[in-house]
Order: C-alpha cells, then structure tokens, then sequence
C-alpha cells in the first residue's frame, strides 16, 4: 500500500463531488429545499461576493452540491472508513475498526472546511501526509494494483460524464419529453358577402392587443368579470373577460393571470451550459445586454414591431422546445443536437411550467394568433370552480422581453370545444398584440364607441373621473339593459343566470370601489344597477319594456 496520489484524491472528490451533485437534484424536489436554494441566493446578495459573481444562485447551487458531497462522503466513512469512491479506487485508511470510522469522521469534517481553500493537495505531491490526516490520525494509502487502475481509468470518468445528467430527475423521478408542436390559429374568411355591420374594433391595454371581429356576427357576447379575493382581510378584485356563446350557451373566459420578464427566465437556460453562446448566438447577445433597451415604452403611433428581432425570436422558441423535449427517451438526440449541459435547459422548463395552475397533465405546443407566437400550455382538470375552468389554456407570448401569462378557460364536452376554436378563430386569432408599449389606446369620447375592454381597462387602473365616469356608467347600463332583454327575448336561461351571476359579482366590485375609492361610482348608477339586478333576479320582465 502507497501514500495516496494527488490524481487519486482528485478523482475520488469528483466522484463524491457527482454523487452529491445528484442528492441535490434530489432533494431539489422538495419545496423547502427549493426555499432553502433561494433564501441561500438571497442571503449571498448581501455579502461582499456580489461584488465579484454575477450569478449567485450558480454560487449558492455549488455550494449545496459541496454540502451535499460532504454529506455522503461523511456517512459513508462512519461505514467504510473511506468514502465510496475512495473505497472503489482502493483508498484504505490506517488504524483500528473502530478509529477508521470516528477519525475518519473528524477527518472529513475538517476536509471540509479546509478544501475551499487549498486547489491541490501540495503535501500530498511531495508524498507527505497532508495536515487533515495528521491530526485525525488516519492517514490514508491506495492500492495501486492493475484492478484499480482500470476502475480510476475507466469507471471513475464515465461516471463524471454522466453526472452531466443528473438534473433529468426531477420530483423524484425521471424527466420524460414532450412532443413539441407547432400550430396556427385559422382567421376568420372575410369575402364580399361579408356583412361589416356587426363588425368592431376591440382594444384593450390589459391584455395588449387590437382586434376587429364580428363575433361571428354576434354570436358571442363579452362581459366584463371580477375575481373577488380576500388579501390581508380586505376584499380585492382582479377584471377578466367573460365569454358567452349564444348558440352553445356555454361559458369561457380569458383573463391576465400576471406579467413577467421573459428574458429573466430565458437567461437561467445558460447557468452551466458553456455551448450556449455558440447554440444560441443571437439570443446571447441579447441577454447580455442591458435590460432597459427592451422595457415597455410609451407607443411611439408608428407600428405595433416588437423590440426583440425575429432571428431572436426564432432562437427563443427553439431553446423553449429543447427544454420541453428533453427527457430519458430523447437524451441522446439532446446531447446531439444541443451538447451535453443540459441542467440550464431543465431550469428553463421547471420555471415555466410553474407558471402554469398545479394539478393536470400538460400537453404544450406553440401556436400563432395573429401576428404573435405564443407558447401554449393546456390542462384538462376534473373539477370546475367559479373562476376556473375544468380545461385552461395558460398562453405565453414568445418574442418579448414584457410576457404575459394568459388564461384562456372553457369546459372540456365537445360543445365547448368547438366554442373555444370558434372564438379563437374569429377574434383572437384576428389580433394584432403590442406587448412592448403602452398607452397605445385612448379611452373613448363617446358611449357608441365603448366596449367592454374599456371597463376591464378602467377597473384595472383605478382611475375614474370627469367625462370617462359618465361615459362608463352609461355605457354598462344600456349594455346589461340590452342583454338581459336579448336573453328574456331568445328564453334563454343559461344566459339570464349568467347575467344575474356577472351583475351580482360587478355589484360587489362597486361596492369594494366605493370604499376605497370616494364615489368611485356614482350614487345614481349604483341604484339603477341594483335595481335591474333586483328585477333580473325576479323576472320582472315589464321592467325591461317586454
């Protein structure tokens, strides 16, 4: 038995170093271990090494590993009295059973805190026992016969090389691929027997986009709607677009769940991955770059182009489908294709798939609507609440430093399948989506011109005042009037219910508003309101001239 060799002691802190790489990748499915990942980054950003590392949450990531390293390393001396792969490359510790274990404890524990701090092991070279195994009194010797040797030339790298691939387990199993699609939403035909009398332009800053539809003349009908929370005992409310199709009598809705910065959520596909600059190029560029160059700005009334290229945005869908299609069945065709680093494209996927309602299987692909690709996320659950539907469609737009995460709910019978690919088809698959500006739209100076997107942008804001507030509250009156006497008209009960639900529920909002905000309604619209509330919930039909 020789004194080990510092290529030896190397190799085998890599090889625990791997193991410790895929306990973390373990332990990273729990959400407290998550948590711990991130209070670590944040605790980093206020210490003096901010000033030197740009990516802390890499750093903070490199030192659970080593932790994690050292924690095997430390169990598996108290049974072996070496490390297991000190153990598989021959490595045996002096002294007794039991000293072996207890030293070799002490040994480790001051490894430790030590290895930070040395890059090699220089005693070692000059074949001395270095200081850690002087004072624990287990100094450590290797064979160096021909069995080893094959295992440190062979056995050791090859499980290096596949430590590559431990972040493919993920929620305690292996990662599986997606199959990645591409699809357009058909427009609506436009012919000359067209009738563009029920035609309209929609605008709404909410949401980002400019339509002009028919609604498939008139078949749907769009209300304003309110998500009402309770947050730190207040009630709150969030606008969303309800959708009511006449001929189906079914019910949808297309809301803004949150905004996001996209770039920031692209940038961590490069954490570990040295090939990136070269895969990617445009991309790179482009997030390296100063932020401030792709924020919202004011619209400047030329064009709706956003500020991203669209050689960059070809690269940003192709990163998003590496990382959905990566996976034990497709591993092989991944390193291929994109190189052997395939933990930043795993980090990509597991942030965007939080960005989704918990709780369904996903099927995901891209779809274009109108002049915006966007990566949508579907999920069919078994349940239906008030504000959520039982299938959801979470759409992101791609090509855009200021996404949106979008829901886009209908139930899952075939009814409303065909209800979802119509309204899609006929309005949103018609829009132009401007997610780079604002202020883009002015509110309308006459009622005639007002749509719903107006009261959603309104109530957004918080802001009501002057000729606007006498505009909106005119407008949401005839718009309910009219509604109510379609529906009392056509005996439609599916839409009197809906109605008496939306009104009830746009009742509460004012009553939410006018708390926090001095006569943010006025005390004669909420009266008239309430009172065509009260004669829809009674079926007062006189009241509404029938």
């Amino acid at each position: 038995m020789k004194l080990v060799k510092s290529s030896t002691r190397l190799l085998c802190f890599l090889g625990d170093l791997s193991l410790g790489y895929g306990l973390y990748n373990y332990l990273v499915s729990f959400l407290s271990f998550q948590r711990l990942v991130s209070g670590l980054s944040k605790g980093l950003e206020s210490t003096i090494l901010h000033f030197f590392i740009s990516d802390l949450d890499f750093l903070a990531t490199g030192l659970l590993v080593y932790i994690c390293a050292y924690f095997i390393r430390f169990y598996g001396t108290l049974t072996f009295g070496v490390s297991f792969f000190q153990l598989a490359c021959g490595v045996r510790a002096q002294g007794s059973w039991w000293w072996k274990r207890v030293g070799g404890a002490l040994r480790v524990l001051m490894d430790f805190l030590l290895t930070p701090f040395v890059i090699f092991d220089f005693l070692s070279i000059f074949k001395k026992v270095n200081i850690v195994e002087k004072y624990s009194q287990t100094k450590l010797t290797a064979n160096y016969s021909f069995k080893f040797t094959i295992v440190k030339s062979i056995g050791l790298p090859v499980v290096l090389i596949l430590s590559f691939f431990w972040p493919l387990i993920q929620d305690f199993s292996l990662v599986d691929s997606y199959t990645m699609r591409s699809a357009k939403s058909a427009k609506e035909k436009l012919t000359n027997n067209t009738n563009f009398d029920s035609f309209k332009v929609y605008k709404s800053e909410r949401f980002r986009l400019k339509t002009f539809s028919s609604l498939m003349d008139k078949r749907f009908a769009l209300f304003p709607d309110f998500e009402i929370i309770s947050l730190e005992n207040k009630k709150r409310f969030i606008p969303y677009l309800s959708i009511y199709d006449k001929q189906n009598q079914k019910i949808g809705y297309f809301k803004l769940r949150k905004r996001i910065l996209l770039l920031d959520i692209l940038d961590r596909a490069q954490v570990g991955n040295p090939l990136f600059k070269n895969r990617y190029p445009n991309l790179y560029k482009v997030l390296n770059k100063d932020r401030k160059s792709y924020e919202r700005r004011i619209y400047d009334g030329i064009s709706f182009k956003g500020l991203i290229p669209k050689e960059v945005e070809e690269e940003m869908v192709e990163l998003v489908s590496a990382s959905f299609e990566l996976g034990k069945k497709s591993l092989f065709r991944h390193v291929i294709d994109h190189g052997p680093f395939i933990r930043g494209y795993i980090e990509l996927r597991k942030i965007l798939k939080r960005l989704v309602r918990p709780g369904a299987i996903l099927d995901i692909d891209f779809i274009k609507m109108g002049n915006h690709n966007f990566l949508r996320m579907t999920q069919k659950f078994n349940f239906e609440s008030e504000y959520i539907k039982d299938q959801i469609e979470t759409l992101i737009p791609i090509g855009t430093h200021n996404s949106l995460v979008l829901e886009f709910g209908w139930d899952k019978d075939l009814n409303s399948a065909l209800t979802r690919n119509n309204f899609r088809r006929t309005f949103l698959a018609q829009s132009e989506w401007s997610f780079d500006f604002y202020k883009f739209f002015k509110f309308p100076e006459l009622e005639a011109d007002m749509t719903v997107f107006q009261v959603i942008d309104k109530m957004s804001k918080g802001d009501l005042r002057g000729d606007s507030k006498t505009i909106l509250e005119e407008f949401l009156h005839r718009f309910y009037y009219d509604n109510t006497r379609t529906a009392f008209k056509n005996k439609d009960q599916v839409f009197l219910q809906f109605l008496s639900d939306n009104l009830d529920r746009l009742s509460k909002v004012w009553r939410i508003r006018n708390k926090t905000k001095e006569q943010y309604f006025s005390t004669i619209f909420v009266e008239q309101m309430e009172e065509m509330l009260s004669a829809l919930k009674a079926k007062d039909k006189k009241y509404f001239n029938l």
